[in-house]
């Protein structure tokens, strides 16, 4: 079915509901017992995954979250076993911050940047969970990098989410303002039309004159 299902449909798009159709009438309806075990109707339509399927477990994360409870407890960030970790990991480890015992303001950033150094790191994907925090809590030595991601990516996914945390307080918006109008010429269209709305760009172009 799968091999059928890819080689009829190359380079064409396709609804679930498309989807769910052609699986049914192509596969589903010759076996009626099978399928009602394979909770079709849940896997793709229900929310989670279906009653009586087991919650995956991923050691890698496990880890970090063992780490993440150390932090909590008061190890500081240079002792923590980070050695060897993925991508994932370190997104997993920046989401998740524990409050306590101290809360993730100036202090405990600057502590985490001079162990790991995610200011200067070159993965955009950890740069972006980093300069979430950094814009949250302030931390301004994030800035000077911040500005150079801005000026040099322009996934949405990465510039929506940090135009829009750094729009929530004035001086952000001073800042993203500032950013954006080099920024912009290099963005996608349908960046442009988001972010002149968020950053209301032309009504700050009219108060700079």
């Amino acid at each position: 079915f799968l091999h059928d299902y890819f080689a009829a449909h190359a380079f064409q798009s396709m609804t679930t509901a498309g989807f769910v159709a052609e699986l049914q009438g192509k596969l589903l309806d010759a076996d009626p017992a099978a399928a009602a075990k394979a909770e079709v109707q849940a896997w793709i339509y229900g929310p989670g995954l279906p009653p009586g399927i087991a919650e995956p477990q991923s050691p890698a994360f496990g880890k970090v979250d063992t780490e993440l409870a150390r932090l909590g407890a008061g190890t500081p960030p240079a002792a923590l076993a980070t050695t060897g970790w993925v991508t994932q990991q370190w997104q997993q480890f920046l989401r998740n911050l524990p409050q306590t015992p101290t809360p993730v303001d100036v202090v405990r950033l600057a502590e985490l940047d001079a162990a790991f150094h995610f200011t200067a790191s070159g993965n955009a994907e950890i740069l972006f969970d980093w300069f979430q925090r950094a814009i949250t809590a302030g931390y301004k030595p994030a800035y000077p990098a911040l500005e150079r991601f801005l000026l040099a990516v322009g996934r949405r996914k990465f510039i929506g989410p940090l135009y829009a945390a750094l729009a929530k307080t004035p001086e952000g918006l001073a800042f993203a303002r500032d950013v954006y109008a080099r920024a912009r010429p290099g963005y996608h269209p349908l960046a442009q039309l988001a972010l002149d709305g968020l950053l209301n760009a032309k009504e700050a172009a009219k108060e700079n004159g």
